[in-house]
């Protein structure tokens, strides 16, 4: 089979079902592995099928060659060059997650894949960030939950970005992909606080309105009222006075999908807002009343207008 793929008789993805059955052993098909290596993004991918194959179901564990070589592959530049099908960006959240199992993963070797899969971000490489979009975050956060500053500091960096593309794209990483309530956590997998708010201590200015984006701001109570989250209360009390952080508050109060009416997704705000009517710092209390002022103009022009869709239907 080496042969073939040396001679180009045969294409990388054909070695793929020479993972089935139970004959083989890593010994045995380590050096066609190491022959795949050499033969570019399908050839890279490849190994990850045959080795998610070959350790399916959890009653084979890989040895020392065979972790090592994994470990190389998902290293490997050229593996996010191209993606095959839906089941590349699968195998590779099982690699990073079988890795984890394994204990294999050190605080360098996650910075690097960090970066690697950051590279996704990059502009030439649009389609193949929505493909691996999901299976990229997933596999950040099973790293985050290990080596958290070392993920997150490369993260910082791609969010931070002086190219505007890989920023949109590292953003998209992290926001929530939960839709539904736009007053929940803004990330899309769990990062420690701590973390993140030891990054926005570094240059508040900066980047502390950019990390309102990923705060829980509110959740209901069981009469259905809304209430601040602690996280954020603590977060304005620290950065309340730092630039463009009660405009990003602002913009999270806001829906950006709803069903219905407008006004009834805006009037629980009000009854939030005036809680912080007697705020300890005045900047909020100002800010308070500008939004509570402006949220009744709104809610009294999207009153009118859904009795006046009702009249016309």
């Amino acid at each position: 089979m080496i042969s073939l793929l040396q001679s180009k008789d045969v294409e990388p993805g054909q070695c793929a079902n020479l993972a089935y059955g139970n004959h083989l052993t890593p010994v045995a098909f380590l050096p066609l592995l190491e022959e795949l290596e050499k033969h570019g993004a399908n050839g890279l991918w490849t190994i990850l099928d045959i080795i998610s194959m070959y350790l399916h179901g959890g009653t084979r564990q890989p040895n020392k060659a065979l972790i090592k070589l994994l470990k190389r592959v998902l290293l490997a530049p050229e593996l996010l060059d191209m993606t095959r099908n839906n089941m590349d960006g699968y195998h590779l959240e099982q690699s990073v997650s079988r890795l984890a199992k394994l204990g294999t993963i050190t605080a360098t070797y996650a910075r690097s894949l960090t970066k690697q899969f950051l590279r996704i971000c990059q502009k030439r490489s649009d389609r193949v960030f929505y493909e691996l979009d999901d299976p990229v975050r997933k596999a950040l956060e099973t790293m985050m939950s290990i080596h958290p500053d070392e993920v997150w500091n490369e993260i910082a960096k791609a969010v931070t970005s002086k190219s505007w593309h890989i920023r949109f794209h590292a953003e998209h990483l992290l926001a929530s992909q939960h839709h539904d309530d736009h007053l929940a956590r803004g990330l899309s997998f769990n990062v420690p606080p701590a973390t993140y708010l030891e990054w926005v201590r570094e240059n508040p200015k900066r980047r502390a309105a950019t990390a309102v984006a990923w705060l829980p701001i509110a959740a209901k109570n069981d009469d259905g009222s809304l209430r601040w989250d602690p996280e954020l209360e603590d977060f304005v009390r620290e950065f309340g006075e730092e630039p463009d952080v009660l405009p990003a508050i602002s913009s999270r109060l806001h829906p950006t999908t709803w069903w219905g009416s407008l006004a009834l997704h805006l009037q629980p705000l009000l009854p939030l807002l005036e809680t912080w009517r007697r705020h300890p710092n005045i900047n909020i209390r100002h800010w308070v009343g500008a939004q509570i002022d402006g949220l009744r103009k709104k809610i009294a022009v999207e009153t009118k207008r859904s009795e006046e869709d009702v009249v016309h239907y």
